[in-house]
């Protein structure tokens, strides 16, 4: 039986990654949508000599390069006031389920329970329901570790959608 065991600390920074790495991935179209509107209202102060068109256009490339992301405020206001965060992870992933331990909770997820894997350069991070996922940081991961933890997570959600269309596991991309 294939069993990984991770150790680590989750930090902020892990949070903040795996939001952004989510709202990349939810709300592209909307993003680039506001950031034209954002831009149009800018160009359309300045062009009447407003000089508040200016900070228009700033918003808008804040929001068209997504530095401004809700998901990130939300991800930093979590991460402050949930005591889950205060402690050392264990997580052990095996091909039934994922088994999540820290000082305060002792629990067992199925595969069942996600939807898909996002894998970026830093992080997996595993999704259920909207704007819900779990982290595992790739810093926590030896280098012998992360190859068979993207072979369990791609064959659990594989076979978890057997019958879908869309495949659940996304394509490598650097965040």
């Amino acid at each position: 039986m294939e069993r990984i065991t991770i150790t680590y600390r989750p930090t902020q920074a892990d949070l903040i990654h795996a939001a952004r790495a989510w709202e990349g991935e939810h709300w592209k179209l909307a993003r680039y949508v506001v950031a034209g509107l954002l831009a149009a209202c800018g160009v359309f102060a300045l062009t009447l000599g407003r000089w508040w068109g200016g900070v228009f256009l700033v918003f808008a490339l804040a929001e068209a390069f997504n530095l401004l992301p809700a998901a990130v405020i939300r991800a930093i206001l979590e991460f402050r006031m949930n005591p889950k965060f205060r402690g050392e992870y264990r997580l052990t992933l095996t091909p039934d389920a994922l088994h999540f331990q820290t000082s305060t909770i002792d629990s067992t997820l199925k595969w069942t329970l996600y939807s898909r894997v996002i894998e970026t350069r830093k992080a997996f991070v595993l999704v259920y329901g909207t704007g819900l996922y779990t982290v595992i940081p790739k810093r926590a991961l030896t280098p012998e570790q992360t190859g068979p933890v993207r072979e369990l997570l791609e064959r659990v959600l594989l076979e978890r959608h057997a019958g879908d269309q869309q495949l659940p596991v996304e394509p490598r991309r650097p965040a």
